[in-house]
C-alpha cells in the first residue's frame, strides 16, 4: 500500500473515532436530561434519535424501576372514614334498591313456592292399585299400570301423596307408602 493512501486511511478512522466520541457525549447528554424528567415524560421520548440503543435500553430500564417501586396498586379505594355529608349522599340510592327490592323479592318467593310445591315423578315399576280422593270428596278406585308415571309429592320418609290430574275436575289425590332411601 502506498504512503498516502495508507495517510488518508488512517485518518478517516480518527475522524470515524471522532464522530462516536461526539455521538456517545450528544447520548449521554441527553439521557442526563432526560433522567431528569418524570416517568412518564421519559416514556414519550424513549424513540429520541439522539440516543444510542445502550442509552435507550437505560431509560427503559430507570422507566421499569420506577413503575416497579410504586407498590401494588389499589383499584378501590375505601374511604377510611365517612362523613354525614356522604352517607345522606348514599341515601339517593334509597327509592332504587326498595323497587329493586320490591321486585326481587316477591319473584324469589314465588320461585322458591313453585319449587316446593312441584311433584316429583315416578315411574312405576310394577302396577299399583290406589284409592284416590276426587276434587269434590268422592272416593275412587283406580290401578295405575306399570311403565306408567306417577307423580308424588314426599310427606315423611315412608308416604307421599300422589296427584292425579283429571280433565276439567282437578286433581285426585292418594296416599301411597314409599321405599325409604
Amino acid at each position: 500500500m502506498n504512503k498516502p493512501l495508507r495517510q488518508r486511511y488512517q485518518t478517516a478512522e480518527k475522524r470515524v473515532e471522532a464522530a462516536e466520541a461526539e455521538v456517545q457525549r450528544a447520548s449521554e447528554s441527553r439521557l442526563a436530561e432526560l433522567m431528569k424528567l418524570s416517568p412518564l415524560q421519559r416514556l414519550t421520548q424513549i424513540d429520541d434519535p439522539l440516543l444510542t440503543t445502550q442509552d435507550r435500553l437505560k431509560l427503559r430500564n430507570s422507566i421499569e424501576t420506577k413503575l416497579e417501586n410504586r407498590g401494588p396498586r389499589r383499584f378501590i379505594k375505601f374511604p377510611r372514614r365517612r362523613s354525614f355529608r356522604g352517607t345522606l349522599r348514599l341515601l339517593r340510592y334509597a327509592p332504587a334498591l326498595a323497587i329493586v327490592a320490591a321486585v326481587i323479592f316477591p319473584a324469589i318467593a314465588l320461585t322458591y313456592m313453585a319449587w316446593k310445591n312441584t311433584d316429583e315423578v315416578v315411574p312405576l315399576s310394577a302396577s299399583i292399585d290406589l284409592v284416590w280422593t276426587r276434587p269434590d270428596g268422592t272416593k275412587e278406585r283406580k290401578v295405575m299400570t306399570a311403565g306408567g308415571n306417577l307423580a308424588i309429592k314426599p310427606l315423611t320418609r315412608t308416604s307421599a301423596i300422589a296427584r292425579r290430574w283429571i280433565e276439567g275436575v282437578g286433581y285426585a289425590t292418594a296416599e301411597v307408602r314409599t321405599q325409604s332411601r
